[in-house]
């Protein structure tokens, strides 16, 4: 405040039109420092990759191609950086064993990548699988992850979720609250809601008290590595006192499925990734 007012006392006797003119100035110069603040630093002990007489920002988003394949060039043995910052791993990575709880090729396509030929297969559905484990795992738990009826759940629901809605908005406002009980899709929603709560049996509930039960007496909550804990901790915070666990689970793989799965799935990141040459280049680089 010291430092305001004597900022003030300094304008005093000045012009108001001179005020105006160097607030004016003084704008863009304070744009330009904020973003010198916030702007993303390098990695100084990886070398930056740029084009011949382009900046590193324009081979990466114009020649995208050539500044990996450069980078991939110079740099075979160990990682590189690009605009961003972008972190490039080199292939060797790509062949250390991944961690085998984390896996999910085995369980989405068990036997058809082994035969020794091709297989047709949904890209979308394969992408939905994959997210839908994926996001469970977080939320979860392990145990309760690989479920694959639980997963298939969380699978169609969200699927459903948008097309129940399409359903029935097709009726008055007025109506909502009388057709959501007779109509088709609803009525699926409420049967996959009580089926998770049956196949997540007394696994979620035991964390839950668990978790009430730490914060009840001050202690600090148990760490379960998933969201169910946070989710007694936040509802706690908030006051909530009627909250479905289920619901809310159901609810963030909606979420996930919609955007993450659409943009591997419907999108042509995939099908790129399958077509173009180099994709499979790319795909064995790492980027962070």
């Amino acid at each position: 405040m010291a430092s305001l007012s004597y900022a003030l006392s300094l304008l005093q006797g000045v012009p108001i039109a001179a005020q105006v003119l160097t607030i004016i100035a003084a704008i863009p110069i304070a744009i330009y420092a904020y973003d010198g603040v916030r702007k993303e630093r390098l990695f100084p002990e990886y070398p930056l990759i740029s084009l011949h007489g382009k900046t590193s920002k324009e081979s990466w988003a114009n020649f995208l191609k050539e500044t990996l394949v450069k980078g991939a060039q110079l740099c075979p043995d160990s990682p590189f950086q690009i605009a961003g910052p972008k972190l490039i791993l080199p292939q060797k990575y790509a062949e250390k064993e991944s961690w085998k709880r984390l896996s999910v090729i085995e369980d989405l396509f068990g036997d058809q990548t082994r035969g020794g030929e091709w297989q047709t297969i949904s890209i979308r559905g394969a992408a939905m699988q994959i997210v839908a484990l994926n996001t469970l795992r977080i939320r979860v738990g392990e145990k309760l992850c690989r479920d694959p009826e639980l997963i298939d759940i969380h699978t169609r629901h969200a699927g459903a979720v948008f097309a129940a809605g399409s359903e029935i908005r097709a009726f008055p406002t007025a109506l909502w609250p009388i057709v959501h009980w007779f109509s088709p899709l609803p009525q699926q929603l409420r049967k996959q809601l009580n089926r998770a709560d049956e196949v997540m049996g007394e696994e979620v509930p035991r964390r839950e008290q668990e978790a009430r039960t730490a914060i009840a007496s001050g202690q600090k909550m148990a760490k379960f590595g998933d969201s169910v804990a946070w989710h007694v901790d936040v509802i706690n915070s908030l006051g909530v006192k009627d909250y479905d666990q289920t619901a809310g689970q159901l609810a963030f793989t909606v979420a996930a499925l919609h955007n993450t799965s659409t943009q591997l799935g419907r999108s042509n990141t995939a099908k790129e990734l399958a077509e173009v040459p180099w994709g499979s280049r790319i795909a064995n680089m790492g980027v962070m």
